[in-house]
């Protein structure tokens, strides 16, 4: 028997074929009528019908397929008229198709809609849905809004889901990464260890592996264990780039090259600095690099994206020559500091501040220590209180303060 695909009419031939190759399996069947669908570049049905012969594997990246196809088709014209355009019944019918509303909202800096649609997509998506797209949007979602700071809806969306699919063993691996992602990036602790157990096959998966390494170098970052982050990062890294997806590996190449800076590791940073210049094609990217290379008088230009101003403006801050261009930085790090609501932001820019203001050191460093007690982490906090004792050994942030040790600067007022 060769399966029926509601509302669309198989050829006679590809019936005739099916029949023949794949008598009374009707598993078989669909995979072989899935594969014809993606041959035919049609991979939303294949997906169905992969699902249908049990290979999710296989639905989960011609959903994958889908959503790529879709995102070069949108963002190939106008972002704003694209954006205008989109299909809303496809985005609720399918979630994959939301990732497209992601790429093109944040990226017209309409993120309010975008969050909106996103939200609207999960309430209103149907049960059939199959629980990889579901889970890959709640992740979407949720992740999104913590990047962007916002911490109390990130919590909202993920308990709303989790009380609705935290009983069914398949969604309680994205559940755990999404909690973990929330409670990591507001610097709480997180148990890697025991997080791998939980996520178990989902690590599998390069898109799933690809998810975990997002949240876990920021972790281990913060931790102070740069080693085991740059692995993570590179994960990520080379994971985006063999996907094509230039937008997300910008993002991530500067999250990168921050980090590969913080902890003095030059080689790293030259490469990842590099590879995002490359690719520097939004105006948050633009602004980062041109922070990076002219630190020498405060920067001109758009950059809607908090934690991205705060990377930016740290890193001038070390790198101006001039005082008063160093501590222009340094202050408008510290605001978007706050503005991301990460202790660990907020540690960094009070520390930055002290090393260019000597005569009101003492109060920055004082204020450090105290958002350096909000990390989930001990070793922030030891390197932060042997930064203020003046101990030769600065711990985890040795190289940090050793970027703020350069020669002499000359002093304008600003």
């Amino acid at each position: 028997h060769v399966p029926e695909d509601e509302g669309y009419e198989l050829h006679p031939l590809l019936k005739t074929a099916i029949s023949t190759r794949h008598r009374g399996d009707a598993s078989a069947a669909a995979a072989s009528l899935a594969s014809a669908y993606e041959r035919a570049r049609l991979p939303m049905r294949a997906a169905r019908w992969y699902l249908r012969a049990g290979d999710t594997a296989a639905a989960n990246a011609a959903y994958n397929q889908q959503t790529f196809a879709q995102i070069e088709t949108v963002t190939s014209n106008d972002a704003t008229a694209a954006a205008a355009t989109l299909d809303e019944r496809a985005l609720v019918e399918n979630l994959a198709i939301f990732n497209v509303a992601a790429v093109e909202q944040l990226f017209i800096h309409d993120y309010e809609r975008w969050f909106a649609m996103a939200e609207e997509a999960l309430r209103r998506a149907p049960d059939e849905v199959p629980s990889e797209v579901r889970a890959f949007a709640i992740n979407m979602l949720v992740s999104r809004y913590a990047y962007f700071g916002r911490f109390d809806d990130a919590r909202r969306v993920l308990n709303a889901q989790s009380a609705r699919f935290g009983s069914q063993p398949e969604y309680q691996p994205v559940l755990a990464l999404c909690d973990a992602f929330v409670r990591g990036t507001h610097d709480e602790f997180v148990d890697l260890a025991e997080l791998r157990v939980k996520l178990n096959a989902m690590l599998l998966d390069p898109y799933g592996r690809a998810a975990f390494a997002s949240m876990a170098s920021y972790v281990y970052a913060v931790q102070g264990d740069w080693p085991a982050a740059r692995v993570e990062l590179e994960v990520m890294i080379d994971t985006l780039e063999h996907a094509k997806q230039d937008m997300h590996l910008e993002a991530a190449l500067m999250g990168g090259a921050f980090f590969a800076w913080l902890y003095g590791d030059n080689e790293r940073f030259d490469d990842w600095f590099g590879r995002h210049e490359q690719l520097a094609a939004t105006d948050d990217g633009a602004f980062f690099t041109r922070c990076v290379r002219d630190a020498q008088s405060p920067a001109t230009g758009e950059c809607s994206i908090a934690v991205v101003r705060y990377f930016s403006y740290l890193i001038a801050s070390a790198r101006a020559r001039d005082a008063g261009a160093a501590r222009w930085y340094a202050r408008h790090a510290l605001e978007d500091a706050r503005r991301t609501q990460r202790p660990f932001n907020c540690a960094l820019a009070h520390l930055a501040l002290g090393f260019l203001h000597p005569e009101d050191a003492q109060r920055h460093f004082t204020d450090a220590a105290a958002a350096a007690a909000n990390v989930g982490w001990p070793r922030v906090g030891a390197a932060v209180a042997a930064i203020i004792a003046g101990d030769e050994d600065a711990g985890m942030l040795s190289a940090f303060r050793a970027h703020y040790q350069h020669g002499p600067i000359t002093v304008t007022s600003r």
